[in-house]
């Protein structure tokens, strides 16, 4: 399950002999012929092999065919007014749409080409800013970004990864090249907090094949033009977080003897969350775990350990309210309890204890601060 890093929430205070101290806030040549032949003969044989050579590089090979002639321009024009987006992981696909050029495969045109011809497709011209996942673009809308493909109904293997595209026809794996018949339009999650609303873009493409007539190649855009639809969804919120600022924790002076005996006092407190976006009838689970400088889970160093007015031997015990360890990997999240709802939003809290335990080495006075960031995980 992805997750978000938030805030920090420090725990701080003193071990003292004697003196108290504040804390601090945190949050990648041809092969030769074994033939005899006269002199002159090799000559005239080495001159035939350059021409032949020179014609071929001259001219490409692909001849079109099929019952009808590809459109110099071919719309993206079905496209739906509305998806309903569906649980994915982040960069996983959400809402898709796929379009068809041709209503049956039979009457599409394609190319018999030679193995070192070329065919392209350029760089889109896409109203949209690119994401941080590769060939996907933001759409405007929290947390979902579009991807656009093309295939063919035979040898889809020539449009493998979203334009731009440009290799030999045997790279594309050989045989007769169709055009792009098919543009799948994939919605793909890019982050924790998944909105909804409204979204409207435009995108263009030039696919391009050699061609002996004309001599120039053959060029065919791609286009959809204000192409706008609603994206629906009540299986995500679209943010959660915490409405207020974290007071510190404040653990109070402690004496070296109360640690070394195991009577440090146990100092209770909690993290509220809000997440904003839907009231489903099932609340989803929102879980936590932290990151700090941690000796294992459920307990921290202090901070500044080994300055001269640090105290040492000293770590600070962190738990939930039921006494378990609090988590420091991603893997043994912990649930909040769910509190109550509000108009497009749920509450829920994490109940946790901190207290003094003792460590390893001679137990010294000094500052005794530690800081704990927690970091939320939620559909």
């Amino acid at each position: 399950m992805p997750s978000l890093p938030v805030l920090s929430h420090a725990v701080s205070t003193e071990i003292a002999a004697i003196s108290p101290d504040k804390h601090t806030d945190a949050p990648n040549p041809a092969s030769r012929m074994a033939v005899s032949f006269p002199r002159k003969a090799v000559a005239c044989l080495s001159l035939l092999l350059i021409a032949s050579a020179w014609t071929s590089a001259a001219h490409a090979d692909c001849r079109n065919y099929g019952a009808e002639r590809y459109p110099q321009q071919v719309p993206i024009k079905n496209f739906p007014a509305s998806f309903t987006l569906k649980k994915a992981n982040i960069g996983e696909v959400i809402a898709t749409h796929t379009e068809y050029f041709y209503s049956t495969p039979s009457s599409a045109p394609y190319w018999n080409c030679g193995p070192d011809d070329w065919y392209r497709m350029t760089p889109p011209k896409i109203t949209l800013l690119a994401s941080h996942l590769p060939q996907v673009y933001e759409t405007g809308i929290p947390g979902v970004g579009i991807r656009i493909k093309f295939s063919a109904t035979t040898n889809p293997h020539y449009y493998s990864l979203p334009p731009p595209i440009n290799q030999s026809i045997s790279q594309g794996g050989g045989g007769s090249l169709y055009p792009p018949q098919i543009v799948t339009i994939d919605f793909i999650r890019t982050a924790m907090g998944v909105g909804k609303g409204d979204f409207t873009f435009s995108y263009e493409t030039e696919f391009s094949v050699q061609t002996k007539i004309p001599t120039a190649g053959s060029w065919h855009k791609i286009v959809g033009t204000s192409l706008k639809t609603t994206l629906k969804q009540d299986v995500y919120f679209t943010s959660c977080h915490t409405p207020h600022a974290l007071p510190p924790v404040e653990m109070g002076r402690t004496m070296i003897a109360e640690i070394k005996l195991g009577r440090t006092k146990e100092h209770a407190f909690s993290l509220d969350v809000q997440c904003e976006g839907m009231n489903p009838a099932t609340k989803p689970p929102v879980k936590v775990y932290f990151e700090g400088n941690a000796v294992r889970d459920g307990l921290l160093n202090l901070d500044g350990g080994g300055a001269a007015n640090v105290a040492k031997g000293v770590g600070i015990a962190v738990t939930n309210d039921k006494g378990k360890d609090v988590p420091f990997t991603k893997g043994g999240a912990l649930p909040l309890t769910w509190q109550s709802s509000g108009t497009n939003l749920e509450r829920y809290r994490f109940s946790g204890k901190a207290r003094y335990v003792a460590t390893t080495g001679e137990m010294t006075a000094g500052k005794a601060d530690a800081t704990l960031t927690y970091v939320l995980q939620y559909e």
